[in-house]
């Protein structure tokens, strides 16, 4: 399947609204300091019990839809990942940054075998359009 990456406007939203940003907790990373950190550190994945499901976009207060009334999205770049014509996969790109307030899981949805897809090279040709083999 070979997956489409477009830059869309801001008409478009409840497209991007409409890939959802929910997965299922496992697992955390757990970060342990090698040497009091002077040695680097290790990564090891330690299981959670139960597991969990984490939706950013649940509540009335959350998510893409809810974007044009707490955001200027002057400031925001929206890119879909296509399927053929089916979005599976969406991120947002904020520049600058300082003035929003949230964190950024709040501001991005992906879909839910893709991780956040797209990238805006400020300053540079913006990229509205690009192939992904998967």
């Amino acid at each position: 399947m070979a997956l489409e990456v477009v830059e869309v406007s801001l008409d478009r939203l409840e497209d991007y609204a409409g890939v959802p940003i929910s997965f299922q907790v496992e697992s955390i990373l757990k970060i342990d300091l090698v040497d009091s950190g002077l040695g680097g550190a290790t990564l090891g994945e330690v299981p959670i019990k139960p597991a969990y499901l984490k939706d950013y976009d649940a509540g009335e207060e959350r998510g893409p839809r809810r974007w044009p009334e707490k955001f200027d999205l002057a400031k925001f770049a929206f890119f879909l990942a296509l399927d053929g014509d089916r979005p599976v996969g969406a991120a947002a790109a904020i520049w600058p940054f300082s003035g929003i307030s949230g964190s950024v899981p709040t501001l991005c949805s992906s879909g839910t075998s893709t991780s956040k897809m797209g990238t805006k090279n400020w300053g540079q040709t913006p990229i509205s359009k690009r192939e992904i083999d998967v």
